[in-house]
């Protein structure tokens, strides 16, 4: 006999199909990078060790829709203070030598899976020339960037505005939230093996850039005067796997 679609029973099979369709095309976070706690070491075996320092969208009203992913920052010096270059002629990151640099030398360290993984990112930046900081969709588009100052916590405190030195060209990284928000004290999450090129200028003038120091304090710095090391950060996806090969997760 034939059953009528006000039939209840053939009502539940029809719900219970429904739901098996969704959960066929459900994603699990359950062991990817996703689900991996901020401060945790992420290793890539091509690479070296990172810190898981956000996972998501940091602040949906500066950072495009691109930058949701597991951000993991460098957890030293790029070759442990050996690598240095000069950050440009201005303080602009747009247009900066480092930011190219970033593409012509570190992008390619990654490679296969690894490097399909990490996403290609608008983020926001403080452009000296307008005065102006670019946001969301007119964000500077890359794989591996520098991290803002304030992304590590400077000047961070005052709903992520800056002051007349830092300016607001992000949102502060939940690893580095209660990190001491001034410039002048030294912080351990901060530290490193050497002093570190921020992608920030100091807004005073059109050739200063924010660094962090091998101690964890920051200083301005002529970005074409001063050769100083790097800590790139790249966001990846959350559904990367953990495989216990190419990238592991250790304390």
């Amino acid at each position: 006999m034939r059953k009528s679609l006000a039939d209840p029973e053939l009502g539940g099979c029809m719900m219970l199909l429904r739901r098996r369709s969704m959960l066929a095309g459900f994603k699990t976070i359950a062991g990817k990078l996703g689900s991996v706690e901020v401060g945790k070491t992420v290793t890539i075996a091509s690479v070296g060790d990172f810190i898981l320092v956000h996972q998501g969208n940091p602040d949906k009203t500066r950072y495009d829709a691109s930058c949701n992913g597991t951000w993991l920052l460098l957890a030293d010096a790029y070759e442990a203070g050996d690598y240095t270059t000069y950050f440009g002629s201005s303080n602009n990151y747009s247009m900066s030598t480092v930011a190219g640099k970033l593409v012509t030398d570190f992008d390619t360290l990654f490679t296969g899976a690894i490097a399909e993984n990490i996403l290609t990112v608008k983020i926001p930046y403080y452009d000296m020339t307008t005065e102006q900081n670019h946001y969301l969709a007119d964000g500077f588009q890359c794989k591996s960037f520098l991290p803002a100052a304030i992304e590590m916590g400077y000047y961070a405190a005052d709903n992520d505005e800056g002051n007349e030195f830092v300016p607001a060209d992000g949102h502060i990284l939940s690893y580095f939230v209660g990190c001491l928000p001034d410039t002048v004290s030294e912080d351990p999450k901060r530290a490193c093996s050497a002093r570190y090129w921020h992608r920030s200028a100091c807004t005073t003038n059109l050739v200063d850039v924010w660094t962090t120091s091998a101690a964890g304090r920051a200083a301005a710095r002529g970005g074409s005067s001063a050769q100083n090391s790097i800590r790139p950060i790249i966001i990846m996806s959350k559904y990367t796997e953990i495989d216990g090969t190419e990238i592991t997760v250790s304390e």
